[in-house]
């Protein structure tokens, strides 16, 4: 579909819908103070695009916060979706760590002035940055960041279902070393999400994970060896697994085929550990299913 055509489809401009999206409510937008914010947060982005070196990125994000410390009585950021743009920039992973801790702390303060509520609304905006900053952080950052997932998203409650799948990816890399220092912490995080989502959707979310995407796969499974316990058939399996076998069954698959001897192993370690091919699980598959895996399983 070409361009104009989708945007008659939407009823119009789709930018003009974005821009819609983002801009702030009348009743704000019509405070004069509101409007000097504006202006001011406006300047401030605007010296970006003069941005070379790092102390450069410290300088401007320096300028960015205190901005927006100025203006706390208001409850919206200012041209959020540029500079929402501008602070996942800020965490590339070839700036060094110090832009990141700048740039964290900025996050802060704009999740801490938008609370739960501006959160939700605006979800996509702030996790397009911090999400993916995870797997890259330096050790010294990712504290900082851990605290922000913890304290703002985890608040957020059930409007994380619909960033389930992400919130995981983000997450995962931090399982990927069982002797890692964030491992517990991350653990902690992941049952918490597990939790406030219900453990059937949790679970299949991580098949999902398994499924789509190599990395994830052996702390997906150093997850599960800790948290996913001996099914016995008088349990309600559904609930437990997730509610739907065939989404399991592609996931242990796709773990089983993987480059990865560790992987391999892994996934066989929990078959033998939780879901044994004569166990009730895999006995309540289809025989479609259970080819898939002993396929799988079998090499």
């Amino acid at each position: 579909m070409s361009t104009s055509n989708r945007d008659t489809a939407l009823g119009g401009s789709s930018t003009a819908w974005i821009s819609q999206r983002m801009a702030p409510p009348a009743t704000i937008a019509a405070d004069s103070k509101f409007r000097k914010y504006t202006q001011q947060v406006e300047r401030c982005l605007a010296t970006f695009e003069s941005v070379q070196e790092w102390p450069d990125f410290i300088a401007f994000l320096g300028k960015l916060l205190k901005t927006l410390q100025g203006y706390m009585q208001f409850k919206e950021i200012p041209r959020k979706l540029i500079v929402s743009k501008r602070l996942a920039q800020c965490l590339n992973p070839a700036l060094p760590t110090g832009v990141h801790q700048r740039a964290l702390d900025v996050y802060a303060h704009i999740l801490a002035v938008l609370g739960t509520e501006g959160l939700k609304r605006d979800l996509h905006l702030w996790s397009s940055g911090l999400f993916p900053f995870f797997e890259y952080a330096a050790t010294a950052v990712k504290p900082a960041l851990l605290m922000l997932y913890d304290t703002h998203y985890l608040a957020i409650q059930q409007s994380l279902r619909p960033i389930t799948k992400a919130f995981m990816l983000a997450l995962l890399p931090g399982l990927e070393e069982e002797n890692g220092e964030f491992f517990d912490q991350v653990l902690h995080i992941l049952d918490r999400l597990s939790g406030i989502v219900t453990p059937s959707f949790f679970l299949q979310n991580l098949w999902l994970c398994m499924i789509t995407t190599k990395t994830a796969r052996a702390p997906a499974l150093h997850y599960l060896s800790r948290r996913l316990p001996k099914l016995s058939g008088d349990e309600d399996i559904a609930a437990i697994i997730g509610g739907d076998v065939g989404l399991l069954i592609r996931a242990l698959s796709s773990t089983l085929e993987d480059d990865n001897l560790l992987v391999r192993r892994s996934t066989l370690d929990l078959l033998l550990a939780s879901l044994p091919l004569d166990g009730p699980v895999i006995q309540k598959a289809s025989v479609e299913d259970r080819v898939i895996l002993m396929s799988a399983a079998t090499g």
